[in-house]
């Protein structure tokens, strides 16, 4: 349950699924364009484009993407083996080629082995070109290999993808046969979902990124990680960027109309000292109170977003499925903010609210937290005695390297 809410909250309301296939003509492009609100999930859109160029009208910028790229790149073969091993089973179906150039995805169910190959550097040529026009593929998954959760979505047996008709025998797949389907229509209800047989494959893509699939029998998980830290990496970026700008303007305006409250109470005190000097030290105790005000907005202005930014990103990928955060609190105040008070903050330090299901799981997180070097000392303020849904808060203590 928390890694689907972690997914939601990294990708957003809005996630989207492209299917890449081919036609005589050249690249086609068949998405699903999914929305979440609140606890239910509607497909927003559907499309089919020609080529990547054509995204625009139909795909936001810098939105988390999950590709599924099923063109001739793609060498599928299934075959009858009790192996577990991933290279072994692919040494069995195509017994000539040389692993270390490939990417692979495999689904096993039973004797039934069904293995998915494409060369890295054209599955790599592929993401580039949705990069270079500012897409963030965060998933790629090979042809028909996130059918093997069809059964998750309704209990038809037989299913046809845009070039494929898939059988499913008992929750595992059957066979999966190739087939020229361009002039096929059919159309499934997943949940509740109307999905088209031109798009299944699109629509498994999206959910994916919000259920969270983890696959056993593949080589691209690391790949696939690397793809979701750059676009986490810039999410957060813009994120505390936009949050820093607002936070940086509020601050100036309110020193604005400090500064030009100030100012005039000094102009009018300057003016008075001519008669009564006695008013020269209120006007030096207001000058010395403007250039205090100027000095906190100036340590604003001159700090930066992008080192809490990515304390949160390490904290965030350092949880455990039984921790859930509802504070992060960067260099906190140590006082409540008042009338003709200094504002004093607690330097290199971050508060982390938030509930824990589990003792342990709660326990090992402050253990790996402690050993990150940016990070001197973890404290623990608070922690319920509530077996279920614990409230804690801690304090995290930032090295001084940092």
């Amino acid at each position: 349950m928390f890694e689907r809410l972690k997914a939601y909250l990294y990708y957003g309301n809005t996630v989207y699924g492209i299917e890449l296939i081919e036609s005589p003509n050249g690249s086609i492009l068949n998405g699903t364009v999914l929305k979440k609100t609140k606890n239910e999930v509607d497909i927003d859109k559907t499309f089919q484009v020609d080529g990547v160029e054509s995204l625009p009208e139909y795909v936001s910028k810098n939105k988390a993407i999950s590709l599924i790229i099923n063109t001739k790149d793609v060498l599928y073969k299934c075959i009858h083996s009790n192996q577990k091993d991933g290279e072994t089973l692919i040494n069995i179906a195509f017994p000539n080629i040389n692993i270390t150039e490939f990417y692979y995805q495999i689904i096993s169910n039973n004797s039934n082995v069904h293995i998915f190959l494409c060369r890295k550097i054209q599955l790599e040529k592929i993401v580039n070109q949705f990069t270079a026009l500012k897409y963030q593929v965060v998933e790629v998954n090979l042809s028909n290999f996130l059918t093997q959760y069809l059964h998750l979505f309704s209990e038809n047996k037989t299913f046809k993808t845009s070039n494929s008709i898939i059988s499913l025998e008992g929750d595992s797949i059957k066979y999966i046969k190739r087939q020229n389907l361009g002039g096929v229509k059919e159309g499934y209800d997943f949940k509740g979902l109307s999905v088209s047989n031109h798009h299944l494959l699109s629509f498994l893509a999206s959910i994916s990124l919000l259920l969270n699939f983890e696959p056993l029998h593949t080589n691209l998980l690391e790949s696939n990680k690397k793809l979701q830290k750059a676009y986490l990496q810039e999410r957060f970026y813009k994120l505390f960027s936009n949050f820093a700008i607002a936070f940086l303007l509020i601050s100036l305006l309110i020193n604005f109309i400090f500064f030009n409250s100030n100012y005039t109470a000094v102009q009018e005190l300057q003016e008075t000292s001519k008669i009564n000097s006695n008013t020269k030290n209120s006007i030096n105790a207001l000058n010395a109170e403007v250039e205090k005000k100027q000095l906190i907005v100036e340590n604003i202005l001159n700090s930066s977003s992008s080192t809490s930014s990515l304390f949160l990103n390490e904290v965030i990928h350092s949880l455990p499925p039984t921790v859930l955060l509802t504070e992060f609190d960067y260099q906190p105040l140590e006082k409540r903010i008042r009338k003709e008070k200094p504002i004093e903050f607690t330097n290199n330090s971050i508060t982390i609210s938030g509930t824990t299901t589990e003792r342990e799981g709660f326990s090992y997180w402050v253990y790996e937290l402690e050993k990150m070097n940016w990070i001197s000392k973890v404290s623990i303020l608070s922690y319920g005695d509530i077996e279920d849904n614990t409230e804690f808060i801690i304090k995290l203590d930032i090295a001084d390297n940092e």
